[in-house]
């Protein structure tokens, strides 16, 4: 065994040395030790990436380049406005994760038509995943109808009337209010500053 290890190093080791040693060394990038203009097109020619990609591939791969940038900076625009509201009594993770969650609904919502206790709950079971369905939209309604069109109370009164405590300390339902609060704030941001796509 010692043996057959011993050999493969000393061949690997042959193996380097002869590639250090070849010949044929590599072109070095320098343009000004090039002999010619023609050299340079024609390396230029050799490595045209220009060849493979049609106009509209190219124009396509920007449009998703510049979404995914766009939803980035949504994302973390949110994010922020978030931990700046609700840091204090929410860990930063949940906020985050809400946060991708309502820029991730707010674009579904011009496919599907949700109402908004649909998108309460749709945010909320990111952070309340042990929660049914059903029961967030039993306490999604009041969120939900009380703020259509600015009828009853503005956002900030419910969001006052939410638990001040640290999340750890709330209990399940207080847990699911504060989420479902949250879930409005940040749609609400949203509504105020629409996302461009």
């Amino acid at each position: 065994m010692n043996n057959s290890s011993s050999s493969l190093k000393i061949q690997a080791e042959l193996d380097l040395l002869d590639a250090l040693l070849e010949e044929e060394q590599p072109i070095a990038w320098y343009p000004s030790a090039w002999e010619s203009e023609a050299d340079l097109k024609e390396l230029d020619e050799q490595l045209a990436l220009c060849d493979c990609l049609t106009d509209e591939d190219v124009h396509q791969r920007l449009q998703s380049l510049l979404t995914q940038v766009e939803d980035l900076w949504s994302v973390t625009t949110l994010q922020k406005s978030l931990v700046e509201k609700f840091a204090e009594f929410v860990p930063q993770d949940l906020l985050q994760r809400l946060a991708k969650r309502a820029i991730g609904l707010s674009e579904k919502i011009r496919d599907y038509h949700y109402s908004l206790a649909e998108q309460l709950v749709h945010c909320t079971q990111e952070i309340l995943p042990h929660w049914q369905e059903e029961d967030l939209q039993v306490l999604a309604r009041p969120f939900a109808y009380a703020m259509r069109g600015g009828e009853s109370e503005p956002l900030d009164t419910t969001l006052n009337q939410t638990p001040t405590k640290p999340w750890n300390q709330l209990s399940e339902i207080e847990q699911a209010r504060m989420g479902l609060a949250i879930a409005r704030y940040a749609l609400s941001e949203l509504e105020q500053h629409p996302q461009h796509s």
